[in-house]
């Protein structure tokens, strides 16, 4: 028998709880939109928002079942199905409303998927990212929040080198852009996974010995985003604490499941995959960074190189 996880347990620090007073005052009254919305970023994103009574919340997604499921809990938002690489599509849901927000996060961030999907890869997050950003400035939208990733920073993947060009079209819109490492329990994430290798008895597969990486759970990387939005147009990365060795997630899961690594559960070392790295890194050597007005904040001051 296989005990249920908490998955907070997971991470070697605290959850803080924050006050969301400003977020509140900067969503009330407005026009938001949330791209991805089905996803995981996306729908939690989604769910906070959802409570600062904007005038008008639209989900967007290309997946029917993600977006279905997203309206279901949030049945006073408007729920449209669209491909933000039809330049078309992204016109019509941004609509002409200036005093609105638009939160990005639909991307492709499964890094051996991208690899194998290079040029799908780029139609989402290269063109996507643009038709996004393109159909803001046309409307001079209020803000423009795009959601980025650790793997942007000195990129060895696909992935990291589609979601750095993001970025920079982005900032040179004059929008902003948070980073941050991976979620705790996001589709396409470890976690999911190790905990169906779980329950299936093993074993656990760890692609290195070594990997490592940043973590936070879903609800506090969304609200740190809510924050970042707050702040002026810039470059924000969210404080993740240290980075957590993956092998160490793997026997954690596996004792907090009740069972013993190796003589209950063994870990399988399977190698590394495509485009993958033993360690993430957080900002570029040519970043300036400082503290943002909010804990668990970093402000990037000078354009990625």
């Amino acid at each position: 028998m296989i005990r249920d996880i908490d998955l907070r347990d997971l991470l070697p620090r605290s959850h803080v709880v924050r006050d969301m007073t400003t977020v509140a005052e900067m969503l009330r009254g407005r026009r938001v939109v949330v791209t991805g919305a089905g996803g995981s970023i996306g729908s939690e994103l989604s769910r906070q928002i959802s409570r600062f009574y904007p005038k008008e919340l639209v989900l967007v997604d290309n997946c029917e079942f993600n977006l279905y499921s997203i309206s279901e809990q949030i049945p006073s938002a408007t729920a449209i199905y669209a491909d933000i690489r039809d330049s078309n599509s992204v016109r019509c849901f941004i609509g002409s409303d200036t005093d609105q927000i638009v939160f990005h996060a639909a991307a492709m961030k499964h890094v051996p998927l991208v690899e194998a999907n290079q040029s799908e890869a780029v139609r989402t997050n290269i063109i996507g990212t643009t038709n996004v950003a393109v159909a803001c400035l046309k409307v001079f939208a209020h803000r423009l929040v795009m959601i980025s990733t650790d793997k942007a920073v000195k990129p060895t993947s696909f992935m990291g080198k589609t979601k750095h060009g993001a970025e920079r079209i982005c900032r040179e819109a004059g929008y902003t852009v948070v980073r941050f490492g991976n979620v705790l329990g996001s589709s396409g994430s470890v976690v999911p996974l190790f905990e169906r290798q779980l329950i299936k008895g093993g074993p656990i597969t760890v692609t290195h010995e070594d990997v490592e990486r940043y973590f936070m759970s879903i609800d506090e990387a969304v609200s740190l985003v809510l924050h970042a939005a707050t702040g002026e147009p810039s470059t924000y990365v969210l404080d993740m604490g240290q980075p957590v060795k993956i092998i160490d997630l793997a026997k954690d899961m596996i004792r907090l499941a009740g069972k013993m690594p190796g003589s209950e559960i063994e870990i399988k070392i399977v190698g590394m995959r495509p485009g993958e790295r033993l360690k993430e890194e957080l900002f570029y050597d040519s970043e300036v960074v400082e503290k943002f007005s909010v804990d668990g904040i970093w402000r990037v001051r000078d354009e990625v190189a």
